[in-house]
């Protein structure tokens, strides 16, 4: 090899070395969240597996409740796993949060590289749900009813009452 072949080949090895390959962030690939267990009133736990090639600095669950202007953002956790993946989990707590049954929360992940790069996961979808009973759900186009005891024919009245209700309130 010629020596400025030997310079060349240096450089070109050492761009390759220092030279990020993308961005950070962007080599983080956070999988769908879900919600591994729940208690109503008590705790949700929320996890996600990451592909995590680059170090992690942080990372957080974000959520958003119904009407709420500003989201709920908790400290997650991060577990090391097998093949550059990492676990994603934080737990949140509802109460006194104001939440009521029945409400759908959206959240996602949000991890964070030593050098401050932000990777945003995709967002998951939870309805909190009282799961001490077994509920039943009446759909209707104005409102829901939800019961657990009774009989269907009452939460069809209830039903048909709000409908009505609604109706004359248009109609005024």
């Amino acid at each position: 090899m010629r020596p400025w072949q030997t310079g060349f080949s240096l450089v070109v090895l050492l761009t390759l070395l220092l030279a990020p390959a993308g961005s950070a962030a962007a080599q983080i690939q956070i999988a769908p969240p879900e919600v591994a267990s729940y208690t109503y009133g008590e705790e949700i736990v929320f996890r996600a597996i990451a592909n995590t090639p680059t170090p992690v600095e942080g990372a957080s669950l974000v959520i958003q409740g119904p009407g709420s202007t500003e989201p709920w953002t908790l400290t997650a956790t991060v577990t090391p796993l097998p093949n550059l993946q990492s676990e994603l989990a934080a737990a949140f707590n509802p109460a006194g949060q104001g939440l009521p049954a029945f409400s759908t929360l959206n959240y996602h992940f949000e991890i964070t590289t030593p050098s401050g790069q932000l990777a945003v996961g995709p967002s998951g979808q939870f309805q909190y749900a009282d799961n001490r009973f077994e509920w039943q759900t009446l759909p209707g186009q104005r409102a829901q009813v939800h019961w657990y005891r009774g009989e269907d024919s009452l939460a069809q009245a209830v039903g048909q009452a709000v409908a009505d209700d609604a109706a004359q309130d248009y109609a005024a």
